[in-house]
């Protein structure tokens, strides 16, 4: 029948039910074979609601995708349909196997074929490729810090320390044992994750930051006051100031909202990239000690996802190093 490459329910309903709900229309399942009995297993679509990754119709096995869903009231005893009800139909020539008619009049119009479509985040296979939503944000990763940080403090130490998150974290806190300097150091890494709001059309992304992977505390000394700075929920460290001397003084972090954005549809479907914000700091860990230093950020939209430097008996030296974060797809893990 010239259905194409592509007759799988979820196409069918994108092309369909989607632009239908858009005007306002009732969308109802109608039957290519004229007779068949009406099936209670295919619901109305209700406004506002998404359909599954089947469109919500279920799809028996080896049926070739074909809409067997019952005849409507128009064609059972004659009785005209409802006024501006759309409904999907299989036209002969239909390159993905879809259509849509319009109630006019109390009478279905002609089945008009529904083409394929640059793919969008709806849970269905809107270019008829046989794979749904593969543009579509699924994660977050790093990927090897490629800059870093001048070195504060001096060049004592006698104990090398080297900390890196892994490749879905971030830097997004630090404590240290205080007094008017940095006697230890430890790492709070954070995963970065992205979640998918289902509730309009298209899905709606944001990026989630939740306690991660914590080194072991850095320095071997255990004199003064435990000290925790945490980055607020769902940012990450993104740059740092501080103080310094022959040893590390004071270290403030600096840190930043994540969020996704939309840009423009291409023919491969819906673009998104990983946007960073305006940082903010944080109260810092450490003392009076030693002399300002200037603050220092990430270049070109990284975040912090490794430390290292040296320790003895107090924190002699430390380095903070970037990665650029981008988002992992369906078609791009």
């Amino acid at each position: 029948m010239g259905l194409g490459p592509c007759v799988r329910r979820a196409g069918v309903v994108l092309l369909l039910v989607a632009p239908a709900l858009a005007c306002g229309l009732t969308v109802q399942a109608s039957s290519e074979d004229e007779g068949n009995a009406p099936d209670a297993s295919v619901p109305k679509v209700p406004s506002g609601s998404p359909p599954d990754e089947n469109g919500g119709v279920g799809e028996a096995p080896g049926d070739g995708g074909r809409n067997d869903a019952g005849a409507d009231a128009s064609e059972e005893g004659g009785a005209p349909c409802e006024e501006d009800t759309v409904r999907w139909c299989v036209p002969v020539d239909a390159e993905c196997g879809s259509g849509m008619q319009t109630c006019v009049d109390g009478v279905f119009g002609a089945c008009i074929p529904q083409g394929p479509a640059p793919e969008t985040c709806n849970g269905i296979d809107d270019d008829c490729n046989g794979a749904v939503d593969e543009p579509c944000p699924t994660g977050v990763t790093l990927g090897p810090p490629t800059t870093k940080s001048p070195t504060r403090g001096g060049n004592g130490g006698d104990d090398k320390y080297d900390d890196t998150c892994p490749a879905d974290e971030a830097l997004i806190g630090l404590t240290a044992r205080v007094e008017s300097f940095l006697r230890t150091i430890r790492a709070h890494c954070g995963k970065i994750a992205i979640r998918e709001d289902r509730s309009t059309i298209p899905y709606r992304y944001t990026v989630e930051v939740t306690p991660g992977t914590t080194f072991p505390m850095r320095g071997k000394n255990t004199a003064g006051t435990e000290v925790t700075n945490m980055c607020p929920p769902n940012t990450v460290a993104t740059g740092f100031s501080g103080r310094e001397g022959a040893l590390v003084d004071k270290i403030v972090l600096y840190c930043s909202p994540l969020s996704v954005t939309t840009g423009a549809t291409t023919d491969a479907g819906a673009t998104f990239a990983l946007s960073v914000g305006t940082s903010s700091p944080l109260p810092g860990v450490g003392g009076n000690g030693g002399g300002d230093f200037p603050r220092w950020d990430c270049p070109g939209g990284g975040i912090i996802n490794r430390i290292d430097g040296k320790t003895g008996s107090a924190l002699d030296s430390i380095t903070f190093h970037c990665a650029t974060p981008s988002i992992a797809t369906r078609q791009s893990p």
